[in-house]
């Protein structure tokens, strides 16, 4: 019921061979196939469109308007899930104002990603969108969305759970209020590298979100406090490259969303300890914590979050120069349920504190330990050796680690399906 085809060199005649076999299919993954265009979309069209419930042509970059203009025609009632992302030939054209069959399509899916499809325009974007009203999950990013489209999914979308807008520049803050106010289910935003979202009015249906992304926005105190009073229940906050958050709105988020679970600060410069002291205080299910590209921050504040937060699963502390080896030794008694763990380019840490930690971190999964000058083969076989369920390992340009030795050490652990360890 299912084929996956993501990646591969199929062409539009071997796709056509492969779909000529009597199956039902549900579901047809051809994400990054490279080579196919607009003749395998519409032979989509003819053999398997009316029973498949979830289809990807992302990255498909030979298909154009016209591929998904036969798509959106023979989709059917039946398609729930489409992902047309990164494809960089669709403009406003694949779809055809008035067209039942396009509406029909349109109405039945509950996920549709157009991210990074330049062409389109704000009113190509808000003339499909209107005639969506059954979606669950929407991806813009990267797109021209702006105002006529928020319009269009504040009015279409009432259902709406996620929202991803990452990288539309020209999406004013204003218009975000008047999606909060039609969406009153909306659990996700994702709203990174929004250039003109320096400030937000948030509205009372913000009580919605549980996941909100701000990362690389411009946004001053009075905008952070903003969010910190209109979005209580809050889970997930990423605020990474907020070049102007100060530890005081570090403070109001906590206090006002102590639900908190995954937290990103990375690289927001005026940070100090009293950030973190912040959430151990007042954040004790907290989850994932990345801090990396903090240089302020130091061993004391690290080791009270450890220790607050027992839930500790993920912690990036990279580019974090003033932290030493002694907020690992911490950790490492408080690391129960650590799975992933980022020092890299810590100079300031040691061999053998990264050595006490492997082996009490005993769920550890992925450890990044890039550029770490300290870092030796025999150390690096200690915690290979310690770790036994690490399946991800990042030790790039650490100087005293060639890469004969890097191969020798992990000969004996095939269990490693990911490693980055270029020189």
């Amino acid at each position: 019921e299912i084929i996956d085809l993501s990646e591969l060199g199929v062409s539009d005649e071997a796709l056509s061979a492969m779909l000529g076999v009597p199956a039902r299919l549900t579901a047809l993954r051809l994400r990054r196939c490279r080579r196919l265009g607009d003749g395998a979309a519409r032979m989509l069209g003819r053999r398997c469109l009316s029973t498949l419930v979830e289809l990807s042509l992302a990255m498909c970059k030979q298909v154009t308007s016209a591929g998904v203009a036969a798509v959106l025609e023979h989709g059917g009632r039946e398609l729930r899930h489409l992902d047309l992302s990164g494809l960089p030939k669709l403009a406003d054209d694949c779809y055809t104002p008035g067209s039942s069959a396009c509406d029909a399509t349109l109405g039945a899916l509950h996920t549709l990603r157009l991210a990074q499809c330049r062409l389109l325009t704000d009113v190509g974007l808000a003339a499909i969108f209107s005639r969506a009203r059954s979606l669950r999950t929407a991806d813009t990013s990267g797109t021209a969305a702006a105002e006529l489209f928020a319009d269009a999914i504040a009015e279409a979308c009432s259902s709406l759970f996620a929202l991803e807008l990452a990288g539309c520049a020209t999406m004013p803050a204003e218009a975000l209020t008047v999606v909060l106010v039609g969406c009153l289910q909306l659990r996700t935003l994702v709203l990174s590298r929004c250039c003109r979202v320096s400030h937000l009015a948030f509205h009372h249906s913000s009580h919605s979100l549980r996941a909100l992304d701000l990362s690389f926005c411009l946004l001053e105190h009075a905008a952070l406090l903003e969010v910190a009073s209109n979005c209580p229940e809050l889970v997930s906050l990423a605020l990474r490259g907020c070049a102007q958050l100060r530890d005081e709105s570090v403070l109001e988020l906590c206090t006002r969303c102590p639900e908190l679970e995954a937290v990103d600060l990375g690289h927001c410069p005026l940070l100090t300890d009293y950030a973190l002291y912040a959430l151990a205080a007042r954040c004790a299910n907290l989850s994932e914590l990345r801090v990396d590209g903090s240089a302020l921050l130091t061993d004391e504040a690290v080791g009270a979050v450890v220790e607050a937060c027992p839930l500790l699963s993920l912690l990036s502390l990279a580019h974090c120069t003033q932290v030493s080896g002694q907020a690992l030794l911490t950790l490492a008694r408080h690391s129960h349920f650590l799975r992933e763990l980022d020092v890299s380019y810590c100079a300031a840490l040691g061999e053998g504190a990264l050595v006490h930690l492997a082996r009490h971190a005993g769920q550890l999964e992925t450890l990044r330990a890039a550029c770490c000058a300290w870092l030796s083969p025999a150390g690096l076989e200690l915690i290979v050796e310690s770790c036994s369920l690490l399946r991800k390992l990042d030790v790039a340009r650490c100087p005293q680690l060639g890469l004969d030795e890097i191969a020798r050490i992990l000969r004996r652990t095939p269990i490693i399906v990911d490693l980055e360890m270029g020189l």
